[in-house]
């Protein structure tokens, strides 16, 4: 069995910001991820369409991710505390108050896992 393996970062200047590392594992002559983190800056305008009829939001998120595929487990947190945000009656919050939400998983997320194994079917068809 050969085992090696490679780190791979991309850093976007400007707007939005982010920050990705993707860490590769050759392990019986196939490469799959290891480890991604990433960190961003983005509007929360781009979250518009995944969020509830009944909740807005308005400024910025700072999202930071992980994800350990060999534990098979996520976390993310994100920060909106230069954001508006409002959820129905029940939360009104203003822009400089302070909000993080975290979330945490057993497995990655279905979409990354879905992309790794459509990498991984391109790859062994090409």
């Amino acid at each position: 069995m050969r085992c090696c393996s490679m780190r791979v970062a991309q850093v976007r200047q400007g707007s939005p910001a982010l920050d990705a590392r993707v860490n590769l594992a050759l392990k019986d002559d196939a490469i799959a991820p290891a480890t991604v983190q990433a960190t961003a800056s983005f509007p929360t305008a781009a979250l518009a369409k995944a969020l509830s009829a009944q909740v807005s939001a308005e400024g910025p998120v700072n999202v930071e991710a992980s994800v350990d595929f060999a534990a098979q487990s996520f976390q993310a947190v994100a920060v909106l505390n230069d954001a508006a945000v409002r959820a129905g009656d029940f939360v009104h919050k203003r822009k400089g108050v302070p909000l993080q939400v975290q979330a945490r998983g057993g497995s990655p997320p279905a979409a990354l896992c879905a992309a790794v194994c459509e990498n991984r079917h391109q790859r062994r068809t090409d």
